[in-house]
């Protein structure tokens, strides 16, 4: 058996002592490297360090120390490729500020990857489709990639972007960081400055992208996300939008000349405060909080607070409820449904009012008011088994806690 330094020894005498005739023909190789990825492009040229190739999505280039294997292809076999699937999770951002701007982002980032050329890309809305009841896990997963990769093979993609939002000094700077889905291994990584405009930020996002994923861009990158995001036709919207400044100047000029009008309310008045948690962060908190699992979704919030009173209320209440039952049911069919039934609707309440107070006192942190929702510390819950004379038994639940 040919080991690979063997094989690596013979490929580059190969390429290193082709005929010169030869050396103008188009070179189709097939390369197998060690984190997982197969690529099959036209060689440009072989240096001291590797091998770059023009494959489908742009320009790449193998470094010997991850080639496994070296074949030869052709050019059928190079243009009829199947398209890059790619899955882009969720945006994560730790900063509570930076999630709003997260949630935005994640409304334009899989148009903006899906200009890299022959890729199939699924943002979390279609990522989430493709796994039926998997939308659940995929929230779950809070961008863990051991938890993701398996999910984007699942899906049918063969690459795994994690995206991650940081804030600092008011500046957003996003983070792509690309993965080969079967077995997680890291590709590449990209920054930009990222905002919830996708006009200003695509351009830097989709060049993110090309470094997540290993790839050097042969479109034009700017023009390219220009196209995608400009208005549809800004040079009529122009006039359009000086007419109307001009309509309101003129109608503002006849309520002033009036004195019994009453001024109309500035968009300061009439527009409502936005919260900095975005209703996607409510939307999660609702859904993780109907799993079966005390405390789950206090835990993807990183709300201590939440998932300790979850934790602790939701077992100590389930574990009431099942010993109450079984000293009053008489055969296991009596016990079983009632006990389970009754467990998981106590867990999803005290998932659910964690989880929502929880919630509540972020966004009232967040708006700088006090935290009169917050929860210290968390309740503590006794259990006290009593019996009657007649020979009955039963439990006290006693929870202690300041709300």
């Amino acid at each position: 058996m040919r080991t690979p330094r063997l094989l690596l020894s013979a490929a580059m005498l190969s390429l290193a002592t082709a005929a010169p005739a030869s050396a103008q023909e188009t070179e189709y190789r097939a390369f197998k490297l060690s984190d997982g990825r197969t690529l099959l492009g036209v060689v440009l040229e072989s240096g001291a360090e590797g091998m770059t190739l023009r494959v489908p999505q742009g320009i790449a280039t193998v470094p010997y120390a991850l080639l496994a294997d070296i074949g030869v292809s052709d050019q059928a076999s190079v243009e009829g490729q199947p398209a890059l699937g790619i899955a882009i999770a969720p945006v994560q951002a730790k900063d509570l500020d930076a999630r709003a701007v997260a949630a935005r982002i994640d409304g334009w980032l899989a148009d903006a990857v899906a200009l890299i050329p022959h890729t199939t890309t699924s943002g979390p809305t279609a990522w989430e489709e493709a796994l039926g009841g998997g939308g659940f896990e995929l929230l779950g997963c809070a961008g863990k990639v051991e938890c993701l990769a398996p999910l984007a093979v699942k899906a049918g993609r063969t690459r795994l972007i994690v995206p991650s939002l940081s804030l600092a000094d008011g500046v957003a700077t996003i983070t792509l960081t690309g993965y080969v889905a079967a077995g997680g291994a890291q590709i590449g990584s990209g920054s930009s400055i990222a905002g919830a405009d996708a006009t200003e930020h695509a351009a830097g996002a989709l060049g993110a992208a090309f470094r997540a994923l290993a790839y050097g861009p042969e479109i034009d990158v700017p023009a390219a996300a220009a196209a995608r995001f400009a208005p549809a036709d800004v040079a009529a919207a122009e006039p359009a939008a000086e007419k109307a400044a001009k309509k309101a100047a003129e109608k503002a000029a006849e309520k002033a000349a009036d004195p019994t009008v009453q001024p109309e309310p500035t968009a300061a008045e009439t527009t409502p405060a936005v919260a900095s948690t975005t209703d996607e962060e409510l939307l999660r908190t609702i859904a993780l909080g109907f799993a079966p699992v005390p405390g789950l979704n206090g835990a993807v919030n990183e709300d201590l607070p939440a998932f300790l009173t979850a934790l602790v209320g939701g077992v100590g209440s389930a574990w009431a409820a099942i010993y109450l039952i079984g000293t009053k049911a008489r055969t296991p069919e009596a016990f079983a449904g009632p006990a389970l039934g009754s467990a998981y609707g106590l867990v999803v309440g005290w998932n659910q009012a964690a989880g929502l107070i929880g919630l509540a006192v972020r966004r009232r942190a967040a708006e700088g008011t006090p935290a009169a929702g917050r929860i210290v510390p968390p309740p503590a819950l006794t259990l006290t088994p009593l019996a009657g004379p007649d020979g009955r038994r039963g439990a006290a639940l006693l929870m202690i806690g300041r709300f």
